[in-house]
């Protein structure tokens, strides 16, 4: 998949997860100055790289400040998937981005729906059937089952 000049893949669309639930990279999240098609009003933001989006286009970010390729900081895991859920609850409608939507925020929505009642590993497969350029790093992922009680060892895969 082609770069960015930063680096960051970013020709894979923004990808629906639920009516209002949305999973993107830091572009996606950054497009929003300047339309907003979906409607999202709030944005998880899984890297450490600070956001700047104008109010008049979101009513909230959240900033996780989280580096791929190393442990969830628990708390701050437990808090975003809470602002997910009551901000779904609200009326709102969520993106959840990281750099690329391949790692950190993929493992995020599946902890969010793992905390809905989905089996975490089936939610991560329709994630990846939803966005096949999802590719967790081991430890992201390890770290948000750990977190939840989920058994790292546990793993399906689509279609099972």
């Amino acid at each position: 998949m082609p770069l960015d000049q930063t680096g960051y893949r970013n020709t894979f669309p923004l990808t629906k997860v639920l009516d209002r639930l949305f999973l993107g990279g830091f572009k996606d999240a950054e497009d929003l100055r300047s339309g907003n098609p979906h409607n999202i009003t709030h944005i998880c933001n899984c890297t450490t790289e600070p956001l700047t989006i104008p109010s008049r286009c979101v009513t909230s970010i959240i900033q996780m400040d989280q580096l791929d390729g190393h442990d969830w900081d628990v708390q701050k895991l437990y808090s975003a998937v809470d602002w997910i859920r009551r901000a779904l609850l609200g009326g709102g409608t969520v993106l959840a981005h990281c750099h690329a939507g391949i790692s950190r925020s993929p493992v995020l929505v599946a902890t969010y729906l793992y905390t809905c009642g989905f089996d975490f590993d089936r939610a991560l497969d329709r994630i990846k059937a939803q966005r096949p350029i999802v590719q967790p790093a081991p430890v992201v992922l390890v770290s948000a089952k750990r977190a939840f009680g989920i058994s790292p060892l546990a793993i399906h895969t689509i279609g099972r």
